[in-house]
């Protein structure tokens, strides 16, 4: 069985690093890349990966900001220790990821609802860490699943 690695990004995400790292993901012939390819969304996908890993507009090893949206995938993203947020991308086909320490609620305006993530100090290699394989438990169920994003 394949790993699968969901990726989710920024809307406002570097094109060019994604293509960098789909590439990244896709060479490795055990992983199978996830991603939300638009029309209505289900988070059924996203839970049953293996790895979520981040891609935020803005690539800092310190600190990200992260809209609703990513910050709605982490929450949902059952693997808590395989949330993974890009920090930098290398001309080589390399990727450097860290682990999210913690994150903190941020709100701009009544309709804008953001988050800093507060990143572990320690990089990982996104090529070596997709190759490790998840022990997973059964998948949930459509029913199980709860779409409502909650107010934070």
């Amino acid at each position: 069985m394949k790993t699968k690695v969901y990726l989710a990004k920024s809307n406002r995400a570097n094109i060019d690093a994604m293509m960098m790292l789909r590439a990244i993901i896709q060479e490795n012939p055990n992983t199978e890349l996830v991603e939300f390819g638009g029309g209505p969304y289900s988070n059924l996908p996203l839970i049953n990966s293996d790895y979520l890993i981040v891609v935020p507009e803005k690539i800092n090893a310190i600190s990200v900001t992260i809209g609703k949206g990513l910050n709605q995938q982490i929450a949902d993203f059952p693997l808590k220790e395989n949330i993974y947020i890009v920090t930098e991308i290398f001309p080589d086909k390399q990727a450097s990821i860290r682990q999210i320490k913690e994150i903190k609620h941020i709100e701009i305006d009544w309709a804008s609802k953001w988050a800093e993530c507060i990143l572990h100090d320690v990089d990982h290699n996104l090529k070596q860490t997709i190759s490790v394989p998840v022990e997973r438990k059964l998948p949930p169920k459509e029913e199980d699943l709860n779409y409502n994003i909650p107010e934070f």
